[in-house]
C-alpha cells in the first residue's frame, strides 16, 4: 500500500491502534503490491466502518441496558459524576420510560442519600430526583 495515498484521518486514527486492533491492519500497511490499497485506505468513513464493525461493541443498546442496570453511584464519588455518567447511558438505551429511568436512577443512589430522600418525598419526575440527590449530596 502507497502510505501517501491514506487519508490523513486515516494515518492519525492509525497512529492511536494498538495490539491486536493494530494488527489486524498491519498486512494491508505493509503490502507492497501496486494497486492493492484496501478499499478503506483514502475513505475515512469506509475505515471507520472497518474499525468499528471488527472492534467496536456488537450490541451497543445491550451493553448501555447492562451498564445502567449496574451503574451505581459510589460512597466516595459525587453526585454529578453520577448523574453524567447515568445520563450519558441513559441516550443510549430505547424505550425506557421516565419511570423506568427514575427507578433505575434511584437504585443506584448510596444508602445515605437514598435514606435522606426517605425522610422526604421522593420526587415523581427524574430532573426532579436529580435536583433533590445534587441538594442531600452537597450536605456529605
Amino acid at each position: 500500500m502507497d502510505p501517501k495515498k491514506l487519508c490523513v484521518e486515516g494515518w492519525l486514527c492509525l497512529s492511536f491502534l494498538k495490539g491486536i486492533a493494530l494488527a489486524w491492519f498491519e498486512p494491508d500497511l505493509f503490502d507492497t503490491i501496486p494497486g492493492a490499497e484496501p478499499t478503506w485506505a483514502n475513505d475515512y468513513s469506509k475505515f471507520i466502518i472497518k474499525l468499528t464493525t471488527n472492534f467496536g461493541p456488537h450490541d451497543p443498546v445491550g451493553d448501555a441496558e447492562h451498564q445502567l442496570d449496574n451503574l451505581s453511584m459510589k460512597d466516595s464519588s459525587h453526585i454529578n459524576k453520577y448523574i453524567i455518567e447515568f445520563n450519558c447511558l441513559a441516550t443510549q438505551v430505547h424505550g425506557y420510560g421516565e419511570g423506568a429511568l427514575h427507578h433505575m436512577f434511584y437504585n443506584g443512589l448510596p444508602d445515605h442519600i437514598k435514606d435522606e430522600i426517605a425522610c422526604i418525598d421522593k420526587p415523581p419526575c427524574l430532573i426532579d430526583l436529580h435536583t433533590m440527590a445534587q441538594g442531600i449530596d452537597v450536605q456529605y
